[in-house]
């Protein structure tokens, strides 16, 4: 025995140790009727060994945790990955259960998804148990009645999810993401749907298999229909997207992704990302145009130093080229 480990903040009935995964050196624990967020509402812990000893380093709950949620009454570590089920949330006004995705960013733990099934309904207890490995997570729907169909037999089921899925490249080039605009600039006021492009015919899809996460943190539009012609899906937002934050949209089932944001080459400030930013920026090279305030995006490989360099990474970008990633912490203009 290496040490016995309890909650620093333990209270009468937590069930501290209900629920238990071990990967590496990450340990957590659930705690699935800690009242935290509300009564039975749930929590984790996750401990880390720091070559001594084991130590409590973060407990993670529920954002938008609520009473009987039941959050950690399963728990699994996979990596840098967490899982933690809660398998009496309410989807859509039902108690039908989820599971949340927990991934550590080098300083902590943060939510990044809620996982729900596309087809769950009222005591399907989604997220009883979970289990992950690599870049799957399998959750347990013990009540899930789909031997039945309108019956309470509790035939069960389970649900397989990809959270690692590869990462495309945007799907319009060089994005302005002061004011994000479709190429022709035929969409001013910003996005409120994206294309996805399906190597298969993706048939039936449902908006909770869509997965939105803004970057940095943020509020992201909320997914109200998904429409289908042949290999491309049409996902529908309540709101525009984001103006100053790469968003990323991913399909769980299949681990097809789309990102749009930020990329420095609308150096002319017209919202558009085309030719004449090549142009703008050698005519500022030459002495030619005085830039106008503010001075976005001059500067766009981010040398310290306006020079040729800069149009070429402008006319990488419009072709496609470059590393993205590279952007995603980047300070955006306001």
């Amino acid at each position: 025995e290496e040490k016995k480990l309890t909650a620093s903040d333990a209270a009468p009935d937590d069930s501290f140790g209900f629920s238990v995964s071990i990967s590496g050196d990450i340990v957590i624990v659930g705690a699935y009727l800690d009242d935290d967020m509300a009564d039975d509402s749930g929590s984790a812990y996750v401990y880390r060994f720091n070559g001594n000893t084991w130590i409590e380093e973060q407990k993670l709950t529920a954002f938008d945790g609520t009473a009987n949620e039941l959050f950690g009454i399963s728990v699994s570590v996979s990596g840098d990955v967490v899982v933690v089920g809660a398998n009496g949330s309410v989807d859509a006004g039902v108690g039908s259960g989820s599971a949340y995705v927990h991934r550590f960013n080098g300083s902590m733990w943060v939510e990044e998804q809620r996982l729900t099934g596309h087809d769950t309904g009222a005591g399907d207890s989604f997220g009883k148990t979970v289990s992950m490995n690599g870049d799957f997570v399998v959750v347990g729907a013990p009540g899930n009645d789909d031997a039945c169909p309108g019956f309470y037999c509790n035939s069960g089921s389970a649900y397989v999810f990809s959270i690692n899925p590869i990462l495309s490249d945007p799907p319009c080039g060089a994005i302005d993401a002061r004011q994000p605009s479709a190429p022709d600039g035929s969409e001013p006021a910003g996005w409120d749907s994206i294309t996805m492009t399906f190597d298969d015919p993706p048939g039936v899809l449902n908006a909770e298999d869509f997965a939105v996460v803004i970057s940095p943190p943020g509020a992201a539009p909320t997914i109200t229909d998904v429409t289908v012609d042949g290999n491309t899906a049409t996902v529908h937002f309540d709101n525009f997207i984001p103006t100053e934050a790469w968003t990323t949209i991913t399909h769980w089932p299949t681990g097809a992704v789309t990102r749009i944001g930020y990329l420095p080459a609308d150096v002319n400030n017209d919202k558009l990302s085309n030719a004449n930013d090549v142009l703008y920026l050698i005519g500022v090279l030459n002495g030619v145009i005085d830039p106008a305030p503010p001075e976005y995006q001059t500067d766009t490989d981010r040398s310290g130093a306006v020079n040729a360099n800069d149009v070429l990474r402008v006319i990488d970008l419009l072709n496609g080229a470059g590393v993205y990633a590279e952007y995603l912490d980047a300070e955006l203009p306001a």
